[in-house]
Order: C-alpha cells, then sequence, then structure tokens
C-alpha cells in the first residue's frame, strides 16, 4: 500500500477521533451543567410529603404518591407477565 494514502488516512482518522472527543467532552459538559442545576434547585423542594401525598389539583401543595404507586403497578405487572411467558416459553421449548 502505499505510505503517503496510508498516512493521509491515519491523519484523517486523527482529526475525526478528535472531533469527536471534542463532540462528546461538549455533550458530557452540558449534561453535567443540566444535571448540577437540577440537583441544586431540585434539594429544597424535596421532603417526606413529595412522597407520600395524593397528587394535588393545578396551583396547590401535594405529593406524587399517585405516579409512584401507578409506575410500580406497570413495572409488577410487565414483570410478571415477562415471568409467565418465559416459564411457558422454557416449558414448550422441552417438549
Amino acid at each position: 500500500m502505499n505510505r503517503s494514502l496510508y498516512a493521509a488516512r491515519r491523519r484523517r482518522n486523527g482529526i475525526m477521533l478528535s472531533l469527536s472527543l471534542a463532540a462528546t467532552l461538549l455533550g458530557l459538559g452540558w449534561l453535567v451543567v443540566i444535571l448540577s442545576v437540577l440537583l441544586w434547585e431540585g434539594f429544597s423542594g424535596l421532603s417526606l410529603a413529595v412522597f407520600t401525598e395524593m397528587t394535588p389539583p393545578p396551583g396547590a401543595d401535594g405529593g406524587l404518591l399517585n405516579p409512584i404507586f401507578g409506575s410500580l403497578m406497570c413495572g409488577s405487572s410487565t414483570t410478571s407477565s415477562s415471568a409467565r411467558r418465559r416459564s411457558w416459553w422454557a416449558y414448550s421449548s422441552t417438549r
């Protein structure tokens, strides 16, 4: 293979790797900024009431009990459904 062609490919590879690293670092930097603002501003609103009170009407104080309970119900029903399907598949494949 031609040495100049190989050198050009290596240079292009180095440039592209540098650009992809820069893009990754830029994206991760923005994610760190967003997460830090979220945590800084969000911890002040956390309390036990957020997890134990029912969801209020708009503009009132309250918690997130309904969404938390709904997520747990969806997750448990999906898990049990998946477990039943998997055990059926294991049973049917042994025959």
